[in-house]
């Protein structure tokens, strides 16, 4: 399971991912930055799902980006046949057309909830506002962080790790083995990736030191 939240600015987007990897018993196996980036142009996407289905495209998108621009990219991710299992991408990149944004798909219908009608599975939609997938907060879990828009309105990295910090506290169950029942799968780290005209930067923001390749995750 993977954690992550992406929001657009004027002129930059922002993308938080966490970097637990893990059994499907929560067993943390691996801690490394989810996201893959192109060193041509302003491009970087992370996803959920099946790890090797997930790298898979990611790195067949960041081919077509170095080879059609971000839009060719984009166009690229509407075009793929539909792959197998739930997968959910986002996408933080500077469009040669529209600028600066954030662009989500998934092959599940209006799998972030977005409440702008149904999105239909396996479309490259632009989101506005703030993305984000995790362990599935209710109401009041939400409220228990504190967060406002306001911390969120110069950049996501502050608010983002409260909300990582929430996420990573709430037991959910792994869609891939519902048997184990409730555990913990987020975690290792936070890495925070900003995209503009100018490129791709990424940098850590937060890390627990208590998680340990080896042993589960426990917050």
């Amino acid at each position: 399971m993977s954690a992550y939240l992406a929001l657009a600015y004027q002129n930059r987007a922002e993308l938080l991912t966490d970097g637990a990897v893990t059994f499907d018993d929560g067993t943390l196996s691996d801690i490394m930055t989810k996201v893959w980036t192109s060193r041509f142009v302003p491009f970087a996407i992370t996803g959920a799902g099946d790890a090797r289905q997930v790298e898979n495209i990611c790195t067949y998108l960041i081919a077509w980006a170095a080879l059609a621009g971000v839009d060719g990219a984009l166009d690229a991710l509407a075009g793929m046949p539909k792959p197998d299992g739930d997968l959910t991408m986002v996408i933080a990149a500077v469009s040669e057309e529209s600028g600066a944004g954030v662009w989500v798909y998934s092959t599940r219908d209006d799998p972030h909830g977005c409440g702008k009608g149904l999105i239909p599975a396996c479309t490259v939609t632009r989101w506005e506002g703030l993305v984000a997938m995790g362990s599935g907060l209710d109401a009041a879990d939400v409220a228990s962080t504190g967060l406002t828009r306001a911390d969120f309105a110069d950049g996501i990295a502050r608010g983002g790790v409260k909300l990582m910090e929430a996420w990573r506290r709430k037991a959910c169950v792994s869609p891939a083995r519902p048997e184990l029942g409730p555990g913990y799968y987020i975690g290792g780290k936070v890495d925070h990736t900003v995209v503009s005209a100018s490129g791709v930067t990424i940098q850590e923001a937060h890390r627990w030191l208590d998680d340990e390749v080896g042993n589960p995750i426990k917050p």
